[in-house]
């Protein structure tokens, strides 16, 4: 009897663990960890905001018109399991209706949905727009073409927001009508200062458009 006995309380020994583990299993595979990314080159946060002093150029260099610019995080999703933010204006050549931002461990991705009605296309693609950690020289994209170069480093830059050292990143469009594309970030900051140059008629570059961060609300 004494043998019966323990050997029942052995089974629902095991049938209870046996129970419980799976319990857990079931529990660990259900929630599923999301990563924020918020935090990185520029802090993605819903209601982050910088705040620029916009200015116009002509060819000579001379203002000829200025005003308050904005960029704001908006919103954002989560896709697989990851946070993808969405702002407006983030690169002067993006698709932004249709692209989400996101820190990685190796810089800023973007995700890009593409909707065509002839051919019917859509699809998304997501790639590195700006490196992040990164060394003075480093660049991606093709060296012919369209890329993304890191000119410095360690730029000194003073704006009215203060003064920063940034990473001076510089898109290059080389069979467009667009200029080079120059973005000063102060790493967990965002934008301190945004050029957008241009060709004249002749093919030189200037300067027609340079945003300049005037404050920065953060959360």
């Amino acid at each position: 009897m004494k043998t019966t006995v323990t050997y029942k309380g052995s089974t629902m020994l095991i049938l209870f663990c046996s129970l419980l583990f799976l319990s857990c299993f079931e529990d660990s595979t259900l929630e599923i960890p999301i990563s924020d990314n918020s935090d990185g080159l520029v802090p993605f946060k819903i209601g982050n905001k910088w705040v620029f002093r916009h200015y116009y150029y002509d060819t000579s260099g001379v203002v000829i018109g200025t005003f308050i610019d904005s960029f704001t995080v908006k919103k954002d999703t989560i896709i697989g399991t990851e946070k993808w933010y969405k702002i407006i204006n983030f690169k002067g050549a993006d698709v932004d209706d249709f692209d989400w931002y996101t820190n990685r461990s190796d810089g800023i991705w973007v995700l890009r949905k593409v909707i065509r009605s002839n051919p019917r296309v859509d699809t998304a693609f997501s790639y590195l727009t700006f490196k992040y950690p990164t060394i003075e020289g480093e660049y991606w994209g093709s060296p012919l073409l369209d890329s993304t170069r890191v000119l410095s480093t360690n730029e000194i830059v003073k704006t009215p927001s203060g003064i920063d050292t940034c990473i001076l990143y510089e898109d290059h469009y080389e069979f467009s009508h667009l200029g080079d594309f120059h973005y000063y970030f102060a790493p967990g900051k965002g934008w301190v200062i945004f050029e957008i140059f241009t060709r004249t008629s002749s093919g030189r570059f200037y300067v027609v458009n340079r945003l300049v961060l005037i404050r920065t609300i953060l959360h």
